[in-house]
């Protein structure tokens, strides 16, 4: 818990430099530092929270019961023999990784975007796979918006 304040303060003391500073050379190493930091405590939680429990005993199992479209997902994964923390930590990183890159390209402020988003939404990228599969097809449609405007 200590290292999630901590990584909080590092975000909001790089945010104020990113506000009070006009060399981009300096924005753009700090935005790598934020965004590895983020990349890191958010994309590689190796059980925390609470869900994963039972994210892990459905994994790989036909029940339709337990949020059907993530279980059909899930099972293929699991089919192609890819162990469910390996899974877990590749969506998570995936997830992040496209919310760092929106960041990038659609604020002005990318840092204090990132501190603000792990600051609100720390438990939320932890608990519930099924939804950061589900925003993974939502950001990746932004980007894709971006670069191929006419696909749409």
């Amino acid at each position: 818990m200590n290292s999630i304040f901590i990584v909080f303060t590092i975000l909001l003391c790089l945010s104020v430099v990113e506000l009070l500073n006009k060399n981009n050379n300096i924005k753009s190493f700090i935005w790598v530092f934020a965004s590895t930091l983020i990349l890191f405590l958010l994309g590689f939680g190796y059980k925390v929270g609470v869900d994963w429990v039972s994210y892990k005993d459905n994994y790989g199992s036909y029940y339709i019961g337990f949020e059907p479209l993530y279980n059909i997902f899930s099972s293929f994964i699991a089919n192609m023999n890819i162990n469910f923390w390996v899974f877990a930590i590749l969506l998570k990183c995936i997830h992040t990784i496209l919310l760092l890159k929106i960041f990038r390209e659609y604020t002005k402020l990318p840092i204090l975007a990132a501190t603000i988003f792990f600051s609100l939404t720390y438990p939320y990228i932890n608990d519930v796979l099924r939804q950061i599969v589900a925003s993974i097809v939502i950001l990746s449609s932004f980007l894709i918006y971006k670069k191929y405007p006419s696909l749409i």
